[in-house]
């Protein structure tokens, strides 16, 4: 098995830098700026992940932004002690799964141990009952809830989704929905009736569901418990639920913004906002998949449906949607709907223009309603009204209307006159 030199930042980079040269035409200024990108995107101390991150840019096509989850699942991996076997992964999604897998799963010795390898008030919280022969636990984390679920604890294992090796289920019930989850073990050993139930207590209603070690609902009477017991639980359990700090999964750019009615998923250490509103506030990267945004700063990431209000785009790529009003200062758009702002500089794929400023830029399609145009480059499209300041048009075969002291470089010619008045016959 062939390992990366994790303590050797420029090694690291010697091998990428080897591996660009071997594997792709980039000349030497281009290699350079791409090692530079992925060594931004590595927070280890020695960047010692540079090398794994320039291999799958180049065997699966991935792209800066693309690299950013990975990246990020890396480094919450190494804390753990996941080391890359360069010779195993010519796969991101395998190398991404595998990531999920290691930094979710609990240690054999972590389960031998049982409660003993956990730490009340940290782990777990034990809830007092006045009943013979059970305890009445409140797991504080995955790793707290699969141990409590393992044969360790109890006689029997509990075969629930949140204490699956996989923490997804964990996440959404505890973190997201706020649900507190409850575990009751039989001490006397599993019976023919039951070894362990859950019990998962809503938040926000008068609503509790139970489950027995096999993950089948039940109702209240069919659970092998009084009642009054079973209500007393919850009421404690349902305070203590009220404390108890989750964690959503949120970057801390998100929590410091101004959202309203926000819905939102992680998905492999990536952040993908559903829908609500973005008020106000700096989105640092992430993937944006439908809502309205008011008023921030966009610094990377994927836009891929949504009303754009106002604000400032640095980078990334929008894919669709309606843009209103705001300065686009880098990036790809590659289709959608503009109707007024400041356009500063990216490359315009498709869509269509209604109004607003283009400073500079590289516009390959789409149509072209109203506005000022002051400089750029247009490849092809249609132009049905506005300003032309100037700036430089595609016409490789030279049928345009240009006059002979017009500048040219190579296909693209320095124009005075709009696309439509270059073409017309």
């Amino acid at each position: 098995m062939k390992t990366l030199d994790i303590n050797s930042l420029k090694e690291g980079k010697k091998q990428a830098i080897e591996y660009l040269k071997a594997n792709t035409d980039l000349d030497d200024a281009l290699i350079n700026i791409r090692i530079e990108l992925i060594t931004d995107i590595d927070t280890t101390h020695t960047n010692k992940f540079v090398f794994i991150l320039t291999k799958l840019s180049v065997v699966d096509n991935k792209k800066y932004n693309d690299l950013r989850p990975l990246a990020k699942a890396l480094v919450n991996a190494d804390k753990r002690g996941f080391r890359v076997d360069v010779d195993k992964y010519d796969s991101y999604d395998k190398l991404i799964k595998d990531l999920g897998m290691y930094t979710s799963k609990i240690t054999r010795s972590d389960m031998k141990k049982g409660l003993s390898g956990l730490k009340e008030g940290r782990d777990y919280i034990k809830l007092d009952v006045d009943y013979e022969g059970i305890e009445v636990l409140i797991p504080l984390n995955h790793k707290a809830s699969q141990v409590i679920a393992s044969d360790k604890v109890g006689s029997c294992v509990g075969q629930w989704c949140t204490a699956q090796n996989n923490s997804n289920y964990w996440d959404d019930y505890v973190n997201k929905n706020g649900i507190t989850l409850v575990y009751i073990i039989n001490l006397k050993g599993a019976t023919e009736k039951w070894g362990k139930y859950a019990m998962a207590i809503q938040p926000d209603e008068d609503l509790v569901e139970y489950f027995d070690e096999r993950n089948r609902s039940l109702r209240l009477g069919e659970v092998e418990l009084p009642d009054g017991l079973l209500n007393a639980i919850e009421e404690e359990a349902r305070e203590i639920g009220r404390h108890i700090e989750r964690d959503d999964g949120l970057p801390e750019w998100v929590k410091k913004a101004d959202t309203h009615d926000m819905r939102f998923k992680i998905d492999d250490y990536m952040f993908i906002w559903k829908s609500g509103y973005w008020v106000h506030g700096t989105w640092e990267d992430g993937i944006w998949e439908g809502g309205t945004w008011e008023d921030g700063d966009w610094i990377n990431g994927i836009w891929k449906d949504g009303i754009w209000k106002d604000g400032i785009w640095k980078d990334g790529t929008w894919k669709d949607g309606e843009w209103c009003s705001g300065t686009w200062h880098e990036g790809v758009w590659r289709n959608g709907t503009w109707e007024d702002g400041t356009w500063e500089g990216g490359t315009w794929l498709k869509g269509q223009w209604y109004d607003g400023v283009w400073n500079e830029g590289y516009w390959r399609d789409g149509i072209w309603w109203d506005g000022i145009w002051k400089d750029g480059i247009w490849r092809n499209g249609l132009w049905e009204d506005g300003e032309w300041l100037g700036g430089s048009i595609h016409d490789p075969d030279r049928k345009g209307n240009f006059e002979p002291e017009w500048v040219w470089d190579g296909p693209y010619v320095n124009s005075p006159i709009n696309p439509k008045e270059y073409f017309s016959k």
